[in-house]
């Protein structure tokens, strides 16, 4: 919302520098521009381990720490990272890795 809201500032004074690719921040005289570019990507298949939990734990993650309710899947990362995950989110994320070796 926030970045809308500069948008919309900065195209009533006349400064209007909106590209759909990507985000950086200049710093010109005294006069800040945002231009923003976005573009799509795709996960890269790796193969991840993780489990299901039965009970509410507390995850240490590269973000600091974070609860897991009944239910949610903890993921090891690519880095050994921990993090949980919600069923429905995971569901639409992973599938099950049959005869793989694992590089976790």
């Amino acid at each position: 919302m926030t970045v809308y809201i500069i948008i919309i500032i900065m195209c009533l004074i006349g400064i209007s520098i909106l590209q759909v690719e990507n985000t950086k921040l200049k710093k010109e005289n005294t006069e800040l521009k945002m231009e923003v570019i976005m573009k799509r990507f795709r996960k890269k298949p790796i193969v991840v381990e993780a489990y299901q939990t039965d009970v509410e734990i507390m995850i240490e993650t590269l973000e600091g720490p974070l609860k897991a309710d009944v239910g949610d899947w903890i993921i090891t990362g690519i880095r050994g990272e921990k993090y949980p995950c919600k069923p429905d989110v995971f569901d639409k994320t992973y599938e099950e890795a049959k005869n793989i070796i694992s590089e976790v």
